[in-house]
């Protein structure tokens, strides 16, 4: 889970930071809308232009558990307070999220004002969750109360899976740094596909990837990948391009979690 602060950006929207939504949804329409889903129940909310820009605002991703949603076929737009308790936000910008079936089944009419979770729209996973490998834990109440609700441990085996992955590209990525000699220049060739290699890595903790909360955990503190970015800077490989890349990464890295200790690292 990663926050998706770029809701307004990717909704067309007054980028003042109002919190309209889409300009095609004008509080008259909503409005009519609203009515229209009290009348008959029928599904308003499923509208091109509300649609589209709620599966960007997430990177194409379920806002919950980080999987990619495929329009129409794979997104389902879930209210966070559900329609069931607060039928007046059924077209409401602020009350929608994409999400995957399983997370809004889970979720279901699972109430937000009595028992509160994590709104990644609204607030920062960081503060609330913390790795243990590639298991979620709540590191307060509100992060504890998001995985008993939602179904985010049922997919540590997918998110082990790309960790593994991970560390095979790059071992060898090390290996190679570790044969290069500090003083004498590196072939353009080599470079560039060191370069390639190592935004590859990067760009797996990026917003844009599945998962990529937990990605980004592990390479800001994987000890071989932390060797891989020293060697790439001391051999003037690393570029700004990279470094920009990097801050991506550490922005969206969810914290580890040391039971021992019972402290967050």
């Amino acid at each position: 889970m990663t926050s998706s602060s770029n809701r307004l950006g990717a909704s067309g929207s007054d980028p003042s930071g109002a919190t309209a939504g889409p300009l095609k949804l004008t509080p008259l329409l909503a409005a009519a809308l609203t009515t229209r889903f009290n009348r008959s129940g029928s599904s308003v909310w499923l509208r091109k232009f509300i649609t589209t820009p709620l599966l960007a605002a997430a990177h194409n991703k379920c806002a919950y558990c980080e999987t990619t949603l495929v329009p129409i076929q794979g997104m389902e737009v879930e209210h966070f307070n559900p329609k069931s308790l607060r039928p007046d936000l059924v077209v409401d910008w602020t009350n929608l999220l994409p999400s995957c079936g399983k997370c809004n089944g889970s979720k279901s009419n699972h109430d937000v004002a009595a028992e509160p979770i994590i709104n990644p729209f609204d607030q920062d996973p960081r503060d609330h969750l913390a790795l243990k490998s590639t298991w979620f834990v709540g590191i307060t109440d509100l992060g504890k109360m998001t995985i008993d609700v939602l179904p985010l441990n049922e997919l540590a085996g997918e998110r082990n899976k790309l960790i593994n992955a991970l560390n095979e590209v790059i071992e060898p990525l090390l290996l190679d740094l570790q044969a290069l000699s500090p003083t004498a220049p590196v072939a353009p060739l080599e470079i560039r596909r060191l370069r390639r290699k190592a935004k590859a890595i990067l760009r797996s903790g990026t917003p844009q990837k599945d998962y990529a909360a937990t990605s980004a955990g592990h390479l800001v503190r994987d000890d071989d990948w932390l060797e891989c970015v020293k060697l790439l800077k001391q051999l003037h490989i690393w570029t700004a391009e990279e470094e920009a890349l990097l801050v991506q990464v550490q922005a969206i890295a969810l914290p580890f979690y040391t039971p021992a200790y019972r402290t967050v690292i």
